[in-house]
């Protein structure tokens, strides 16, 4: 300004030009903070050739059932522990003001933690199902080959050891086969806390880029 002086500037107007109006997906309106007197504008882009998407949240609940008991101790121990960690917070503000903030802060804090602690307990579950599994049947095989060489011969009858063998190795393949056949049967059932996917030409939260 002139003199030296100093002052606000606002943009009232603004344009795009037709090469680049592809590449605006989103125009939207933000609220900047209280001490502001006028509003500003956010524009979403992105490129006009892919297919604007939103990413569905990883599912939690209702916890898988192989991770139930996994998701129950850990929410008793997380209530546990926070009743006493929650109190020490409490003790460290001095008004109601800053109590109330500080209770904000580290809820937001635990709460991201728990989510990402849920979602590690229900990999390590699956990991562990399937693996045990997967082991439990490869001892019964060997212990049935095992059981088989120690046959008399080709034309005697199996032992009682072979017979027993043969029916774990069966019944083994028969709860994988139930254990992979629930699975499918729940990531596929609809539940009203299961996020979807949806294509949305406008006011989308997050782009697939």
């Amino acid at each position: 300004m002139p003199g030296g002086r100093e002052a606000s500037c606002r943009l009232d107007r603004w344009y795009c030009s037709a090469v680049d109006g592809e590449w605006v997906r989103v125009i939207g309106t933000s609220i900047p903070g209280p001490f502001s007197d006028h509003n500003g504008v956010s524009i979403r882009v992105a490129v006009p050739g892919r297919t604007v998407q939103v990413k569905s949240r990883r599912q939690l609940y209702p916890p898988p059932r192989y991770a139930v008991r996994e998701y129950e101790l850990m929410t008793t121990d997380f209530f546990q522990r926070a009743s006493r960690t929650l109190e020490g917070v409490i003790a460290t503000a001095d008004t109601v003001t800053e109590q109330a903030r500080a209770t904000a802060i580290w809820w937001d804090a635990e709460k991201a933690g728990l989510r990402q602690r849920y979602s590690d307990a229900a990999k390590d579950a699956r990991r562990k199902s399937t693996t045990g599994y997967r082991q439990r049947l490869k001892r019964l095989t060997a212990r049935l080959a095992t059981a088989i060489r120690e046959t008399p011969g080709p034309g005697a009858d199996p032992s009682q050891s072979v017979i027993q063998a043969r029916r774990a190795v069966v019944d083994c393949k028969a709860k994988w086969q139930k254990m992979k056949r629930r699975s499918l049967f729940r990531s596929h059932a609809h539940h009203p806390a299961r996020s979807q996917k949806k294509i949305l030409p406008q006011s989308v939260d997050q782009v697939c880029r």
